[in-house]
C-alpha cells in the first residue's frame, strides 16, 4: 500500500498500530485489521479496496490516464493476487524461522514514538514469541516444507513469468501496478536477514529490477 502511495506521490501520514490493543484503530468498530485509510470522514479498508478507490478517484481528477491498468485487467489481477496470496504468505515463515529473526521482525516497535520504553520491550517480546509460535501453523496451513526454497520459488516465478527478461512487467518502459505490488511486498522485509539471503540466492535479474524500482519510487520523508 505504501509503495503505491509513494509511487504516485500521494501525501499521507502513517500511524503504527499497537498489535495487542489496536487502540489506534478503536474508531473502526467492524474492521479490526490494517491497513485502514481515512480520507476526510471516509474510511477505506484493505489494500485492494484502497488502491481501487484511489485509482478511480485519480482517473476522475485526471491524475491518471483513463487507460491506466488496474485490478480489472486479468494480467494485473493475476500478479496482485500472487503478491497477496503467494509471495506475502511465504514471507512470514521466512522472517520467523527462529526467535532471533522473529525478534528482528518486530524491531519496528522501537521506532514508534508514541510507545513508551517498557511498552516497546513488552510488545516486541510478546510479538516475537507469538510470531515464532505461529510459524509452524502457517507452514502447515500452506504446505510449506522449506520456507527458503518456497520464497526463492516465488521470486523466480516473478522473474521468469512476470518480468520475462524485460525492465518491468509486461515489457513496459515504466512499471505498472504488478511491479509495484511485488516491490512493495519485498520492500517490507528489506532490513531483515531474509532479504539479505534473498539477494545472494536469486537471479541477477531480480536485483537489477529491484534496484530499478528503488530509483522509480520516491521515498517518503
Amino acid at each position: 500500500m505504501k509503495a503505491f502511495l509513494n509511487w504516485k506521490s500521494i501525501p499521507y501520514e502513517a500511524t503504527d498500530v499497537n498489535p495487542l490493543t489496536k487502540s489506534e484503530i478503536s474508531f473502526s468498530k467492524d474492521y479490526r485489521k490494517v491497513p485502514i485509510v481515512l480520507i476526510g470522514d471516509r474510511q477505506l479498508n484493505d489494500s485492494a479496496v484502497i488502491m481501487d478507490e484511489l485509482i478511480a478517484s485519480m482517473r476522475t481528477s485526471g491524475e491518471l490516464p483513463s487507460n491506466f491498468k488496474d485490478s480489472s485487467d486479468p494480467e494485473i489481477e493475476k500478479w496482485l493476487k500472487f503478491a497477496d496470496k503467494s509471495l506475502a504468505v511465504v514471507l512470514f515463515p521466512n522472517i520467523t524461522r527462529n526467535m532471533l529473526e522473529s525478534w528482528e521482525a518486530f524491531g519496528y516497535i522501537n521506532s514508534v514514538p508514541h510507545f513508551g520504553v517498557v511498552q516497546k520491550f513488552i510488545l516486541r517480546l510478546t510479538g516475537s514469541v507469538a510470531m515464532r509460535l505461529a510459524n509452524g501453523k502457517i507452514k502447515k496451513k500452506y504446505a510449506i516444507d522449506n520456507e527458503r526454497e518456497a520464497l526463492l520459488s516465488a521470486v523466480n516465478e516473478w522473474v521468469q513469468n512476470g518480468l520475462k527478461g524485460h525492465k518491468y512487467h509486461g515489457g513496459n518502459a515504466e512499471p505498472d501496478l504488478a511491479d509495484v505490488a511485488i516491490y512493495g511486498c519485498l520492500k517490507s522485509i528489506e532490513s531483515f536477514t531474509t532479504f539479505a539471503w534473498l539477494l545472494t540466492n536469486t537471479p541477477s535479474e531480480f536485483l537489477i529490477w529491484f534496484n530499478r524500482m528503488e530509483q522509480v519510487i520516491p521515498k517518503k520523508h
